[in-house]
């Protein structure tokens, strides 16, 4: 499979896709000369994009008499798909994500190794626990793999998921020659109506030899975006 031409037109045929956007890759770190890269439907124009992206659906950023409004009732967008592509062009790897748009970074938070952020807009358009969610990924070998911590606690693996929304946020925080990632979310104590929250700080950290460790303190109490991102110490080292 040959990468496909970054241009998209609205005439576009449900099924194809385009190249979103791509990172390099190195054989000495990732086990291939290439590049890891989002593939999205064609249809979806730079335009309609960037009105979309954390805001929610094509339904809310297209008024109803727009042709492509009809076009996407009928054949809604697929979902984007991550591909590891070497320098001639071939998919070694490839993953459909959750939803029709992404976007990759890259951070350091290890010492000796890039680590990729995956982000992909889970916006609804409504409500305090839907929006930007970014997935913590590894490329070695040729592969995608998603990183996972485990929770000191409870000793249970699970993946690094971190929201963005009215009531969750995350940022990176140095530690020495590596980063951290410092994450707050604001959950009801019960979905019965109470009117009761509370606030986890979740620290994660990777242990050399062992792995991403996940250390989390609750209590009771309320946080939403609109305030300042909560002090370190808060965070359980």
């Amino acid at each position: 499979m040959l990468l496909a031409v970054p241009s998209v037109a609205s005439n576009e045929s449900a099924g194809e896709f385009v190249l979103s956007q791509k990172v390099t890759l190195n054989k000495d770190l990732n086990g291939v000369d290439g590049w890891l890269q989002v593939m999205i439907d064609a249809r979806l124009s730079e335009k309609v994009r960037k009105e979309m992206w954390g805001v929610g659906g094509w339904a809310f950023v297209m008024p109803e008499d727009d042709p492509q409004y009809k076009m996407f009732s009928a054949t809604p967008p697929q979902n984007a798909e991550l591909q590891i592509v070497d320098s001639q062009g071939h998919v070694l790897a490839s993953e459909i994500l959750e939803r029709p748009l992404a976007e990759i970074k890259q951070a350091r938070l290890q010492v000796d190794r890039p680590t990729f952020l995956v982000t992909v807009d889970y916006s609804i358009g409504m409500g305090s626990y839907a929006g930007l969610t970014t997935l913590v990924l590894d490329v070695a070998n040729a592969k995608l793999r998603w990183l996972e911590a485990v929770n000191g606690r409870t000793g249970k693996s699970s993946p690094i998921r971190l929201p963005k929304t009215l009531k969750s946020d995350w940022m990176l925080k140095s530690r020495g020659a590596q980063k951290d990632i410092l994450q707050v979310l604001c959950r009801p104590d019960d979905f019965g109506g109470s009117g009761a929250f509370s606030v986890a700080y979740i620290r994660y950290h990777f242990d050399e030899g062992a792995g991403w460790k996940m250390r989390e303190r609750v209590k009771k109490g309320i946080w939403e975006s609109d305030e300042p991102f909560p002090e370190a110490p808060q965070f359980r080292q």
